[in-house]
Formats: structure tokens, C-alpha cells, sequence
């Protein structure tokens, strides 16, 4: 559930994972390039998939703003030159 989250900014605690660990923002949109980033995820060495109902959406476009809703699940994906982990 969303929570209020004292001296952050106003908005909604919103809950999400990727790669199965937990992730939280107030933000009401992320880019893929976000999502990444605040998961330790080098963006030029990986990609971003979307996971809903069983199926797998691919974000191509690192710059393009996700509405994120709460237990958003997103996995991800070397990309073909991928590094590793970590920013």
C-alpha cells in the first residue's frame, strides 16, 4: 500500500521492483533510464523490460516516460555490449 512519506515530495509512496528487489519513488512517471540508474543498473550496458500479466514489453527508448502504478514488475536485459551491474 502507498504511504505519505514525511519531508520527501508530496505524492504517494509507490512501490515497484526490478529483478525481483523492491524499488520505491513519489514519482508518477520514470524513465527507463531512471529505473535503471536508481537500481544500480548501468543504462548504456542494459535494457528495460516491462513485465505485466505474463507478458514482456521492452522499453527501447531509454528517454521515454513510464507511468509508474504501484507493484510494477520490470527485469533486466545485458544489453549486446552489456558491462555489469553497477553505476
Amino acid at each position: 500500500m502507498s504511504e505519505k512519506v514525511p519531508g520527501e515530495k508530496p505524492g504517494l509512496l509507490i512501490h515497484y521492483t526490478i529483478d525481483g528487489e523492491i524499488q520505491t519513488t513519489t514519482e508518477e512517471s520514470m524513465t527507463p533510464r531512471e529505473i535503471l540508474s536508481e537500481a544500480g543498473y548501468d543504462p548504456e550496458s542494459y535494457s528495460l523490460v516491462e513485465v505485466e500479466g505474463g507478458r514482456h514489453q521492452p522499453r527501447v527508448n531509454l528517454d521515454e516516460p513510464i507511468p509508474i502504478r504501484e507493484h510494477m514488475k520490470f527485469v533486466s536485459t545485458p544489453a549486446a555490449t552489456g558491462a555489469g551491474k553497477g553505476v
